[in-house]
């Protein structure tokens, strides 16, 4: 084994215009608030105070590289040790920002030769490039007029957090504070920001790490296994991923890569972002077999046989996958082209998604959706399974507050069976097992009866509404045979609303109502109020006035007695409650 190692500085590692190369394979920047706080104090606790701030010797890890290190200028890859030097390129780059900031340019000018080297031919060129992160870390970090750019995925958050805590941690209040804390008898007002600056500079730069490079490929990855026995561990995803690059050849375009992350961006939405792991492991499970996460990379080693072209074709479809499983997470009616034939789709994932809550749901609609492109399901079973989830889990989770910790093996064994299926007779059982199971487990009408009753609704408590809204409106719809929400309903308290009498937020005492209809009704008396119920077009409006118009007082009884009625109604009118 070719193997060379040695103490080196930092101010020499990142000083001596080599280019250090972090492969597409390596996993992505993974240090949180507690590694970067717990570097930046080790940074203070090493400082030395006297007549001056000097640094002292610190050993911060080691370092593996692919290539000669001992020639200058040349390309090395960084087998192991990445997340110190990108931890290290972002302080340093906080640190020159700082410097500007308070006019020593010349001293920031200074720090940012750690950070961007010049060629021969005076070409400026990243020391530490990382092909996965560009362009976030080239812009972000390694630019003196850094250009602001939102972060897109989860390792771009965690750069844009370790820049942000270091330049906030590196303000003048802030650091002689943390030094304080950190050295308890030093009297740090003798002392010049200036000088502490640059003691800080000197500090990350005279750190010292232990150097190993082997210019044979297949010795760095023994040694990497070695040195990663201990430290940070690396994700099941971070070891599939790093299994996947070190077989697929680099191709110009890297196609591969480019894919890669284009899952990233595409998992990054308006409303949020769903973290890459999360994604990995529903897809896995709605392809290939119920795993943790912790087990994900050994079923992964054993289900994919490691060549090119498998993995290349598992790229592929975990591609494509991910642009259906964000069809799902953030349904959108321009993903149909406004047809109306879809806005029930919408309004269903939607509701699933976000008034119930409900993730495992997801492993199902992505083999609903893979079946019907492959014509083995029709538009009509398609958009039938989808009404059943959601009625499902409107009575099991919504209404009954029930556990949910079974519903991973139904839809991940529902959704295997559907992807093998190979014709509309096999995906029809895989379907008729599916409503089976849930039919199964859906509760008894004493259950949903005893806690539907107890729903409420508030215009004071807004996010505690959600549930009783969308009864509201499933009622409405009912009545009205509509299959979406309208866009001009709103809840009415037929008693108006009074926080100090319970039964006026109970669910038998709401209605749909227009909503100036609503306006006008404010806090009338149930007589007035039904006179302007009149001027409604809403059928379940209609239907209210026929049962309750020669009622005088709308009390706790009226109140009750409506809300199990409407209780029979929802629980009658579900699909799961169908035994065909």
């Amino acid at each position: 084994m070719e193997l060379n190692a040695d103490k080196q500085l930092i101010r020499k590692v990142l000083g001596n215009k080599n280019r250090y190369i972090i492969p597409r394979y390596q996993r992505e920047y993974s240090w949180e608030k507690e590694e970067i706080a717990e570097y930046y104090v080790d940074i203070l606790k090493q400082l030395r105070f006297s007549k001056k701030v000097e640094s002292s010797d610190y050993f911060i890890g080691s370092i593996l590289l692919t290539g000669d290190y001992n020639s200058s200028g040349k390309e090395l890859e960084v087998a192991d040790g990445q997340q110190r030097l990108t931890t290290i390129t972002i302080f340093l780059s906080a640190l020159a920002e700082t410097l500007s900031k308070i006019n020593e340019n010349k001293l920031s000018d200074n720090v940012w030769k750690y950070i961007i080297a010049e060629d021969d031919n005076g070409e400026e060129y990243p020391i530490l490039f990382n092909e996965m992160q560009y362009p976030y870390f080239q812009y972000y970090i390694q630019r003196k007029n850094k250009e602001k750019m939102d972060p897109t995925c989860e390792e771009e958050d965690r750069i844009k957090f370790a820049f942000d805590y270091f330049e906030s941690n590196l303000k003048e209040e802030n650091l002689r504070r943390n030094i304080r804390n950190v050295i308890l008898d030093v009297d740090i007002d003798n002392y010049t920001y200036q000088d502490l600056l640059k003691a800080i500079r000197d500090q990350v730069l005279n750190c010292y790490v232990i150097c190993i490079w082997t210019t044979e490929t297949k010795y760095a990855n023994e040694i990497f296994e070695i040195l990663n026995a201990k430290g940070k561990q690396l994700t099941s995803v971070d070891l599939i991923k790093n299994n996947i690059f070190k077989i697929l050849k680099k191709e110009v375009p890297d196609d591969p890569k480019i894919k890669w992350k284009k899952i990233k961006n595409i998992l990054n939405y308006e409303n949020g972002r769903i973290d890459f792991s999360t994604f990995f492991r529903q897809y896995w499970i709605s392809k290939y077999k119920k795993v943790t996460y912790d087990k994900l990379y050994d079923k992964f080693m054993s289900t994919i046989e490691e060549n090119e072209e498998s993995y290349s074709k598992f790229v592929n479809d975990l591609y494509e996958e991910s642009k259906i499983y964000m069809k799902i997470v953030n349904p959108k009616r321009e993903d149909y082209d406004n047809r109306k034939e879809y806005y029930y789709l919408v309004e269903s994932l939607k509701t699933v998604n976000e008034n119930f809550g409900i993730k495992q749901t997801r492993i199902a609609y992505m083999a609903l959706f893979n079946a019907k492109d492959k014509g083995i399901i029709t538009n009509k079973q398609f958009k039938n399974v989808i009404q059943i989830i959601e009625d499902f889990h409107f009575v099991y989770n919504a209404v009954c507050a029930l556990r949910a910790n079974a519903f991973e093996s139904i839809y991940s064994q529902f959704a295997i069976s559907l992807n093998k299926a190979e014709d509309a007779n096999q995906a029809e059982k895989a379907i008729e097992i599916l409503h089976t199971r849930l039919k199964e487990l859906y509760p008894t009408y004493e259950v949903f009866e005893d806690r539907f009753i107890k729903l409420q609704y508030s215009k004071k408590a807004i996010n505690t509404n959600l549930v009783s809204k969308y009864v509201v409106n499933r009622i409405d719809k009912y009545y009205s045979k509509r299959e979406i929400i309208r866009d001009d309903g709103s809840v009415e308290h037929i008693l108006s609303e009074d926080r100090d009498v319970e039964y006026s937020l109970n669910i038998g005492n709401l209605i749909l109502l227009e909503i100036g209809i609503n306006g006008d009704c404010d806090n009338k008396d149930f007589k007035t109020k039904i006179g302007l119920y009149k001027k409604s077009r809403f059928e379940g409006v209609e239907k209210f006035i026929k049962d309750y118009k020669d009622i005088d007082i709308w009390g706790q009884a009226e109140i009750e007695e409506r809300a199990k009625k409407l209780a029979r109604i929802v629980y009658n009118n579900n699909k799961n409650c169908s035994t065909n």
